[in-house]
């Protein structure tokens, strides 16, 4: 039955040729540094990704509220006024 082994301590705490046993596998500070390094990497694409698709939204938002809304304000401020 495979046996899963994080040994966190500084200075390690198992032998390294423990990791090398049949269905053992050993993990240390080390290798765990370098998920997170993977991680963090991923993230900061995913940011950049997500700051990308915010720009082009808040562009188009702009664009149809200019094109859209704006003229549309003149029309409705003096729609109430010239009513009475």
């Amino acid at each position: 039955r495979p046996l899963c082994i994080v040994d966190l301590g500084v200075p390690r705490n198992v032998e390294a040729e423990v990791g090398a046993l049949e269905n053992v596998y050993l993990f240390n500070i080390d290798d765990l540094q370098g998920v997170v390094e993977h991680h963090h990497a991923v993230r900061r694409q995913a940011l950049e990704q997500s700051q990308q698709i915010l720009e082009q939204k808040v562009t188009g938002f702009l664009s149809w509220w200019q094109e859209e809304v704006v003229p549309c304000v003149p029309a409705i401020s003096s729609g109430p006024v010239a009513a009475r």
